[in-house]
């Protein structure tokens, strides 16, 4: 079932339904966000505050407007990034941007990748060879390139 998000992307999701770490992840995220938590100077904020201040703290807003990591300087996921929006970090004019930038970096990194394999060196292909046995059929799941070991 696709699903468009609130900036008039429409993705296909993954079928979680059973994936326990996925159903895990969201229900630690649900009762996170309905705690109440101390700050440094005593006070208390509400779980939405503190997601929050914690996304501000490891974001930045980036040349052409879209939010990024600090950490690594990628656009954070979709879903946060719609959440930042729905907690009122962000506007949906950010949310639109990161997209698109997103999907620009996802893009330049796969063909970055796949040029990288159309190369693959003689001590990848031993690393693979050690890891998997001789003879052995390997398929990338991104470039779907079939190898033996």
């Amino acid at each position: 079932m696709n699903v468009t998000r609130p900036n008039g992307i429409t993705i296909t999701p993954y079928d979680f339904e059973d994936n326990a770490m996925f159903i895990e992840r969201m229900t630690t995220f649900a009762k996170r966000v309905r705690e109440t938590f101390e700050v440094s100077d005593g006070s208390t904020i509400d779980g939405v505050a503190a997601l929050v201040a914690e996304w501000e703290e490891k974001t930045y807003i980036g040349l052409e407007g879209e939010i990024r990591w600090i950490s690594n300087d990628r656009v954070p996921p979709g879903d946060l990034v719609d959440e930042m929006v729905e907690f009122g970090m962000i506007t949906s004019e950010t949310a639109e941007v990161s997209e698109i930038i997103r999907r620009g970096d996802t893009a330049r990194i796969l063909e970055e990748y796949v040029a990288e394999r159309a190369n693959m060196s003689d001590e990848l292909a031993r690393d693979a060879r050690a890891a998997f046995g001789p003879g052995v059929d390997l398929v990338d799941v991104l470039t779907g390139e079939t190898f033996r070991t």
